[in-house]
């Protein structure tokens, strides 16, 4: 489990989401970001942002053109951002001021401007991983035949003899 209070210390207020997690800070000094989703999520979808160091627009780019393969760590975190269906409604229903929601939000309000974003997202991780699911099905399969040839062999072999 992730330890909040350090994962805060490690984003302090450079965080947009930390700074919107602390709305009655932000209030105070007059921020000026309003939300749609909840703190928490926006905090872990900025950490996740900033962890992988992209724009929205390689992002976007990524999912038009489909030229990050090579990257899945990229594909497997846009996953775990993936809006639920009332956060999705709540972005693309927002028809106010882009620059008065946390950028948090302004990145997935982008990236939901892709057709089908998340679908794509999920089979560029299936693309992405492929090959590494077919070698390990290979050797599976392999390990099974050598077995199964070799029960069969001690089958053969107790039948014949007994």
């Amino acid at each position: 489990s992730v330890d909040e209070a350090a994962m805060e210390n490690l984003f302090p207020q450079n965080s947009t989401a930390a700074a919107a997690g602390n709305s009655g800070q932000a209030a105070a000094r007059g921020g000026q970001h309003s939300r749609l989703l909840d703190p928490k999520r926006l905090q872990n979808v900025a950490i996740m942002l900033k962890a992988l160091n992209v724009t929205a627009d390689e992002v976007i780019g990524a999912l038009v053109h489909g030229n990050l393969e090579d990257k899945p760590e990229l594909y497997e975190t846009l996953a775990k951002m993936a809006p639920t269906k009332e956060e999705e409604l709540k972005l693309k229903d927002y028809s106010g001021d882009l620059s008065k929601i946390d950028p948090a939000e302004r990145f997935l309000k982008d990236v939901l401007n892709v057709p089908f974003a998340f679908k794509r997202v999920d089979a560029m991780l299936y693309r992405a991983n492929f090959d590494a699911e077919v070698n390990y099905l290979r050797k599976s399969f392999g390990t099974m035949e050598v077995t199964s040839y070799d029960e069969l062999m001690i089958a053969s072999y107790n039948l014949h003899f007994t």
